[in-house]
């Protein structure tokens, strides 16, 4: 487990949920993105931006070929609650509460006939004009297009390569 070198509440205070143009482009990914960190992965700890990490997880995900999605979903969900950040699954924007932002989970499997292994993971946040935007992993730029450069409006009906829409969360600091 890393040692964070910022505490739970000098990360919350570096939250921007309302930031598009992206400071720290090649140091953050879109885990980093859909919770509102602009901040450098080195300057939290060594793999911060994989889930689990900042919770202090069991589940090592940065050492990992493969993983499930239960061992996914356990490590967002680590991080969210360390955070202090209140979730609710499969939120839509018509039951958004007050404070609520949205995020929506993509996998890509390891091999396409099988959905028990996942190889990687993507992250999109709602903005409040009703577009998604996207991190595409360090380097990638803030977009709010889908592969086939169309403005994402649902993320269940945009594509993004190789991932599956697996679930949204809406997230709300406590």
């Amino acid at each position: 487990m890393s040692t964070l070198n910022l505490s739970r509440l000098d990360l919350i205070s570096k939250m921007d949920l309302n930031k598009i143009k992206w400071e720290n482009r090649a140091s953050s990914n879109c885990y980093a993105f859909a919770l509102g960190f602009d901040i450098a992965e080195k300057d939290i700890c060594e793999s911060a931006y994989c889930p689990g990490v900042i919770g202090g997880s069991k589940i090592n995900l940065p050492s990992m070929y493969s993983f499930s999605l239960d061992d996914l979903i356990s490590c967002i969900e680590t991080d969210l609650d360390y955070l202090g950040i209140d979730f609710r699954e499969n939120a839509t924007l018509d039951d958004l509460k007050d404070g609520e932002w949205l995020i929506a989970l993509y996998v890509s499997y390891l091999f396409s006939h099988r959905k028990d292994r996942l190889s990687d993971y993507h992250f999109l946040r709602l903005f409040d004009d009703g577009t998604w935007y996207h991190k595409n992993g360090f380097y990638g730029r803030v977009i709010n297009l889908d592969t086939k450069r169309k403005v994402i409006t649902d993320p269940l009906t945009c594509e993004l390569r190789n991932r599956e829409f697996i679930k949204t969360y809406a997230l709300k600091l406590k």
